[in-house]
């Protein structure tokens, strides 16, 4: 009988956990790739009065690979309602974050901000190695907390092959950071 006691105890010991899952992080995977893409663009605009300018910009944009957004992936099942995570970058600064969380997908319900800087909102990641402290909660409490290390490598800038663009938007002439040039990467693949 000590025989078999001691058999199931040491197989409850030995067998991990049934959340215990090496999957946990951004469903893009924790490894990232920053890289600065650029190019010439010529913007036609049509003015008012009935005539056309030419301006000449360029444009460049660091896009994060393999996404700028992506899902939490926690647990499959557990049961959690919302998940925080708390990045702590190289340089000691930190960044919150929180989702709702879909206990039967496992994922965060919305994309978190991995990359993007705006006025209005500030990117959970940094260049180098991010630790990332998540926790799954159920009315405030912890059901599941742990770490993660999300990295950020710097890659080699690219240049996109020149494009050529009409507007019938004077302001695109302007300021062709605010349409043009996302048009101009959409349509040069990232200068892939």
């Amino acid at each position: 009988m000590k025989k078999y006691f001691f058999t199931i105890l040491s197989l409850l010991l030995l067998t991990p956990p049934a959340f215990a899952d090496s999957t946990i992080g951004f469903h893009t995977g924790n490894e990232f790739i920053s890289r600065l893409i650029r190019g010439r663009v010529t913007v036609r605009c049509r003015v008012p009065g009935g005539g056309f300018e030419t301006t000449y910009h360029l444009c460049q944009a660091e896009i994060l690979d393999p996404s700028e957004w992506a899902y939490f992936q926690g647990h499959k099942g557990i049961d959690a309602e919302e998940v925080y995570l708390t990045a702590t970058h190289e340089d000691g600064s930190t960044r919150e974050k929180n989702e709702s969380f879909d206990p039967a997908t496992g994922l965060s319900k919305g994309k978190f901000n991995l990359w993007i800087a705006t006025l209005f909102q500030r990117p959970l990641l940094n260049l180098g190695k991010n630790a990332i402290h998540y926790s799954l909660k159920k009315d405030k409490q912890n059901i599941l907390e742990g770490d993660l290390i999300a990295e950020v490598k710097r890659a080699e800038t690219r240049t996109c092959s020149d494009g050529s663009y009409f507007s019938s938007n004077p302001s695109d002439c302007r300021s062709p950071d605010n349409n043009v040039c996302g048009y101009y990467f959409r349509d040069k693949n990232y200068c892939e």
